[in-house]
């Protein structure tokens, strides 16, 4: 499955433009917030709680902030550097500039944000971000976040330690991407040690 196909595929699959939008952004938190794709059942309840009980991704980021994954990946003892440069790497795959990490260090010192929040204006800053360093971060999330919706909606799984090995290789290269599904089939899903594990991140 190509690139474009699996673009195609997240459309058909999320038909509404509205839960297109919910669904995109729970799978770039995955990512932003725990390092690994999304698992099915967890993206899934996540998803619905937007849909049906009025939850906002505030609120779902609030919520993955008090996981023991965020904890662990967002240790306690960071000070507000060592927060930004983490949510730099594991969203941009890179250490903050100076100029990113003054202002977003000073947004949290001063109380204007706070750290779940943080991590959604730092995706949405990538996002918009049309330098040249920022169109290059946009594609390396864009491409975490395809492999994250293949992971979850063609194999499947609910494997949580596949969920964070299967974003480690993918790149700015959309051959990275598939390579990923080349490397992980459909067939994956159904037959893999994934479909034996109950794991997943929603409470």
């Amino acid at each position: 499955m190509n690139l474009l196909r699996l673009t195609a595929l997240f459309f058909l699959l999320i038909p509404n433009a509205q839960a297109a939008t919910q669904y995109e952004q729970v799978l770039e938190l995955y990512t932003a917030m725990f390092d690994r794709a999304a698992d099915a059942a967890g993206v899934d309840y996540w998803v619905n709680e937007m849909e049906n009980n009025n939850w906002s991704i505030e609120n779902v980021a609030d919520s993955f902030s008090q996981q023991p994954e965020y904890l662990n990946t967002y240790s306690t003892d960071l000070d507000a550097s060592g927060f930004i440069n983490s949510i730099y790497i594991n969203v941009l795959g890179r250490e903050a500039d100076s100029e990113g990490l003054d202002y977003w260090v000073g947004e949290i010192d001063s109380g204007k944000i706070r750290g779940p929040h943080a991590v959604l204006a730092i995706i949405n800053g990538a996002k918009a971000n049309t330098s040249e360093q920022g169109i290059l971060d946009a594609k390396l999330f864009a491409n975490k976040t395809a492999v994250s919706m293949y992971f979850a909606q063609e194999l499947k799984s609910n494997d949580l330690v596949l969920a964070g090995q299967i974003l480690e290789s993918v790149t700015v290269d959309d051959a990275s991407v598939t390579l990923v599904m080349v490397d992980y089939p459909v067939t994956f899903g159904i037959w893999g040690a994934s479909q034996w594990n109950d794991g997943s991140t929603f409470q």
